[in-house]
């Protein structure tokens, strides 16, 4: 246990438009399972995004006072042309290619190893009578063996009732982050006319798999209106949680092709979280350049019982992680990230800069991503 004696937190140099990186490294070096199940591997090769994380982790808890310089890193992900140059980007994009990458870096190696550790989401999640989602798991268990897949994937649902004659097909697909769009959520909640004529249903995602895409994402129109109290615009996150799990109709010209009646019909569709993940990692998804401006409350202990439909999976979480933004845009101003350290303390990572211990975290900036860990870990 190299955590036996804490140290106080390090920070990260800025080495041209990188502070989305750094926001992002501090919320997963900070995720202490995840930390002490990296420090333990070697590295083979082929194990780039891994070799560069870990070099960040040495770098974090090293003795010496001085900041990391995350060169390495930020040399790696510049393969993808999004992080080439000195440009700002999405904080959100880049946990989705750390993510994946990471995951597939990891899954060869343990395949190459044979550790059987993480194969056990069919035994935890799926009952002998639902064949097809064991053979979903199955599939998925094959293709996913790591710390990655165990700590950040969840199952999310779609059931779809034709409205004909009613036969019900249930979709299963994967997710590592919940984007929440706030713009729309605000609207549901304050707008009076009637749904028809209030949504338009568009493709939203939430993991970059071959699984393909989940569908939770709208579009709304007169999003620019005040709250009904007439001050700000607020919701909560268990606002963001309701919207997520509504009850929609697809109809004119969203219906859904039925196999039984072998002709496009409406259908009702309801998407719950099926199995949810250790780490739930949530972006607060304010539309294009973060434009939509509305609070969002959200609290340190969260309990989303109510949306998961496996008694078995995590219920109980504590946030541990806020990735903020500081300017009008996404993909420009500054990110900041709060993490609760080690130590079980608040600390602000702006950069290089440190401040800190608080019993909270900073507020500082528009919360942006939300990191929450089950409570039992």
């Amino acid at each position: 246990m190299y955590y036996q004696k804490i140290q106080r937190p390090k920070g990260l140099q800025n080495i041209g438009a990188t502070c989305y990186m750094n926001a992002v490294l501090q919320c997963f070096y900070n995720i202490k399972v995840l930390t002490e199940e990296l420090k333990k591997y070697q590295i083979i090769p082929g194990m780039v995004m891994t070799w560069a994380f870990k070099d960040v982790i040495n770098q974090l808890s090293s003795s010496d006072s001085n900041p990391g310089v995350p060169t390495l890193f930020k040399n790696v992900i510049s393969v993808n042309p999004l992080f080439r140059g000195i440009q700002a980007n999405d904080c959100k994009d880049l946990i989705l290619y750390f993510l994946e990458n990471i995951e597939n870096e990891l899954t060869f190696k343990n395949h190459f190893c044979q550790d059987q550790r993480y194969f056990n989401r069919i035994k935890y999640i799926a009952p002998n009578n639902e064949p097809e989602l064991r053979n979903i798991l199955r599939i998925f268990d094959q293709s996913h063996k790591s710390i990655i897949s165990d700590l950040f994937y969840g199952f999310k649902s779609q059931l779809l009732v034709c409205r004909k004659c009613g036969l019900k097909l249930n979709n299963y697909q994967i997710f590592n982050l919940l984007i929440f769009p706030i713009e729309a959520i605000y609207n549901s909640i304050n707008q009076k006319e009637d749904n028809k004529n209030k949504y338009s249903y568009n493709k939203g995602y939430t993991t970059s798999s071959e699984y393909g895409n989940f569908y939770n994402g709208w579009s709304v129109s007169n999003s620019n209106k005040t709250s009904a109290s007439g001050g700000k615009k607020k919701v909560t996150i268990d606002n963001c949680f309701k919207f997520d799990n509504e009850e929609v109709v697809f109809d004119g010209d969203n219906k859904v092709f039925c196999k039984k009646c072998n002709q496009l019909n409406d259908a009702l569709c309801k998407n719950k979280i099926f199995s949810s993940p250790h780490v739930l990692i949530i972006v607060l998804n304010r539309g294009k350049g973060n434009q939509f401006d509305c609070d969002v409350e959200f609290e340190e202990n969260l309990n989303i019982e109510k949306y998961v439909e496996r008694r078995e999976c995590p219920r109980n979480y504590k946030l541990i992680g806020v990735i903020s933004h500081l300017g009008e845009s996404s993909m420009s101003g500054h990110f900041i990230a709060d993490c609760r350290y080690f130590d079980g303390q608040w600390y602000c990572f702006n950069d290089s800069v440190v401040s800190g211990p608080s019993s909270r975290y900073s507020k500082k900036g528009t919360p942006y991503i939300l990191f929450y860990q089950n409570s039992e870990l």
